[in-house]
């Protein structure tokens, strides 16, 4: 379990990460990014917020990853409109949500590079908090681990900014606690529903 302040644990995420070149997935990520620490190509402008795309899915998921990663995205998009702009993506494919950050190979680069100074992104957004995370516990953690790393979070679900001092917070938490991880219940359109943020449990398709 990844905690906030924990450098043992940052230091087995870069080791994990290994590419075999002795630099491991997280020197090779920073080797791609431009002098001011963005990467290569990512079309951030000036003004905004800089944003890490993160995504998943897995091997038994109805969707194929091509149209997975496509919606998500867009859902990320669509919640950071206007605030800023995706300089960076993660997405894993053929992991589930119920695996740790720390052994998923694009999640576990994310968690390393973003306890890096020079890290080239501001926050995080996800497409999907049923893709993402595999518990509220886990979503908990790691938002407030991101938190502490100065890296707020962004979702669809909590309508942008996910406040972890906000009074939504509890609620948002409540509200999650009612999203199935299931397979069966995931289809091309079953991660675009977006949750009231108030935690009233507003659904939109």
């Amino acid at each position: 379990m990844i905690t906030s302040g924990s450098a043992a644990s940052l230091e087995a995420i870069v080791v994990a990460t290994s590419d075999g070149d002795g630099r491991g997935a997280l020197g090779s990520w920073m080797a791609g990014a431009s002098g001011d620490g963005r990467r290569a190509g990512s079309g951030g402008g000036a003004g905004g917020v800089r944003f890490a795309f993160y995504g998943c899915v897995g091997g038994s998921d109805p969707e194929g990853p091509g149209v997975s990663e496509a919606w998500q995205r867009e859902m990320a998009e669509h919640t950071i409109a206007g605030r800023g702009v995706i300089v960076a993506g993660f997405f894993d494919v053929g992991v589930t949500a119920r695996v740790s950050w720390s052994d998923r190979p694009r999640a576990s680069v994310l968690l390393a590079a973003s306890g890096v100074p020079g890290r080239g992104f501001d926050a995080v957004v996800v497409g999907d908090y049923e893709r993402a995370f595999g518990s509220v516990a886990e979503f908990k953690e790691l938002v407030l681990l991101f938190e502490d790393r100065g890296v707020p979070v962004w979702m669809p679900e909590a309508g942008g900014l996910v406040s972890v001092n906000g009074p939504d917070f509890a609620a948002l938490l409540t509200v999650l606690q009612s999203v199935v991880h299931s397979p069966a219940v995931r289809g091309v359109g079953a991660g675009r529903r977006r949750l009231g943020r108030q935690g009233g449990g507003r659904v939109r398709p």
